[in-house]
């Protein structure tokens, strides 16, 4: 029986091993990234733009693999140019003309994307999505880092939560046809996580674009509502991707990032998270401007007659 149990025992040393190293692995590589992504944000500008650049074309190559197509294909070359000119016109040109151009860009790629009939959607809806995740991530950053901060940190809060709730919780599954690991309790307990994190934020990075003028109750009850809205949206798109790639027949996107799969699976909540934040910006701005408008400037003087005090 000891000639017996010594190989199973170096097996499961030869497995916990194993597991040691992947999971160092996984961290080490979060950390590059985390830090890269850190350091382009906090410097802006070009970094930002070249940072935002290479991971809309990591997705993007991503995408094409998933879609059954080659790089090389013309559907696959119209993506990756629609990305780069409609990134492009947005910055370059100040003159409208840049903002005028993107959605032809964009429905450009649409169709051509459906040359192909078997993947044609796929690639039209990445079409969609990637480059309109790398324009909300570049408008996000025109003024300071905050808004960026805070929808990132909303979204691995999402992410987070609902991975260590679903474990300690269990119970029903989500969408067992979809994604089977994903539970009900893990989709409840990322929603809260989401929601608190993004009130803390909103809170604590003010004034931000995200909460502008308003008092504190006003900004965290705004951080609870936003932080639910990207929560969701964060949830629904990592059930997208994982919809595309059991359709795909593969378990990761891709080899991108080293003990996490590919960018798509580490991105796919906060592409769907990115413009919901957008558009939560602009409405938020109206609705403070309808509520504090700004004071009409004085006329000019007309040059008519003065009339004197009397002395």
């Amino acid at each position: 029986m000891g000639a017996l149990a010594e190989p199973a025992l170096t097996a499961s040393g030869a497995t916990a091993s194993g597991s040691w190293r992947d999971l160092r692995l996984r961290l080490v590589s979060a950390a590059v990234a985390g830090l890269v992504g850190l350091g382009c944000l906090w410097l802006g500008g070009p970094m930002w733009l070249l940072l935002v650049i290479g991971v809309a074309a990591g997705l993007a190559w991503e995408w094409v693999g998933l879609c059954g197509l080659e790089l090389r294909e013309p559907p696959s070359v119209l993506f990756g140019a629609g990305i780069a000119v409609a990134i492009g016109d947005y910055l370059v040109l100040d003159d409208g003309l840049g903002a005028a151009m993107v959605p032809a860009v964009l429905a450009a790629s649409l169709l051509v994307a459906l040359y192909r009939t078997r993947s044609g959607v796929a690639l039209a809806a990445g079409c969609l999505v990637i480059p309109l995740a790398a324009l909300c991530l570049v408008w996000l950053r025109r003024g300071d880092a905050a808004p960026v901060l805070v929808v990132l940190l909303t979204v691995w809060a999402s992410d987070s939560g609902a991975y260590l709730v679903g474990r300690k919780l269990g119970g029903p599954k989500l969408a067992p046809s979809i994604s089977p690991g994903k539970t009900r309790s893990g989709a409840m307990g990322g929603l809260v996580c989401a929601m608190a994190v993004c009130a803390l934020a909103a809170a604590w990075l003010h004034p931000t674009p995200l909460t502008p003028g308003l008092h504190a109750v006003t900004r965290l009850v705004i951080g609870v509502l936003l932080g639910g809205l990207l929560g969701i949206s964060a949830q629904l798109g990592d059930l997208a991707e994982s919809w595309f790639k059991r359709r795909s027949g593969v378990k990761d996107s891709g080899t991108l990032l080293p003990g996490h799969g590919g960018l798509l699976d580490r991105l796919d909540g906060l592409l769907a998270a990115l413009p919901v934040a957008v558009v939560a910006i602009f409405l938020l701005a109206a609705i403070n401007h309808h509520l504090h408008p700004l004071p009409l400037a004085a006329p000019a003087s007309t040059g008519g007659t003065v009339t004197d005090s009397p002395a």
